[in-house]
């Protein structure tokens, strides 16, 4: 419970530091924070820290997402090859991050997420990105919220959209 705590506040306070005005739509906003905490806090229960041991499974967990990415490119290289080719920029930023000391790979893999979201957006053919946009309009739109609330929502339904159509996994290694 403290790692949960401890993460989503360091989140909010790390958007207040850089000036963000709009707040954090999804507590899946905060996992990567939430993870680090996690793993800081066993480390503090044993009294250890980070060994070759975790070093090698948080790569190996890193080239298996990698993997995991690969098949997603490979999936939309026939019909989606411009996404394709953003998925495959990113698994190559995936892959070095096996090299990332491990208390800043959860925070390079949120930006790499961010960045393939973003990019696998914008590559999307007119007709892709409308229809992904009208579906999450329309689902946002129904809700009882404020306007603010409701694009919050909708963004982070985009987003879930096209992980569902691209097969894009999570870029994470914990849990």
């Amino acid at each position: 419970m403290s790692a949960i705590r401890t993460g989503i506040a360091e989140v909010f306070a790390r958007r207040l530091e850089r000036g963000e005005d709009e707040p954090v739509v999804s507590l899946s906003y905060c996992r990567h924070a939430v993870a680090e905490h996690a793993r800081r806090l066993a480390e503090m229960r044993v009294g250890a820290t980070t060994t070759q041991a975790d070093t090698l499974s948080a790569a190996e967990a890193i080239l298996r997402l990698a993997g995991r990415l690969a098949a997603s490119a490979e999936s939309a290289r026939a019909s989606r090859p411009r996404a394709a080719a953003v998925i495959d920029r990113i698994r190559l930023e995936v892959e070095a991050a096996s090299a990332v000391d491990t208390a800043f790979v959860e925070e390079h893999l949120f930006a790499l997420e961010s960045t393939l979201l973003a990019d696998c957006f914008d590559a999307l053919e007119d007709d892709d990105r409308r229809r992904l946009e009208e579906r999450a309009r329309s689902e946002a739109g129904a809700m009882t919220v404020t306007p603010d609330a409701r694009d919050r929502t909708f963004r982070a339904l985009r987003d879930r959209l096209l992980r569902a159509l691209l097969e894009l996994p999570r870029l994470e290694i914990a849990g």
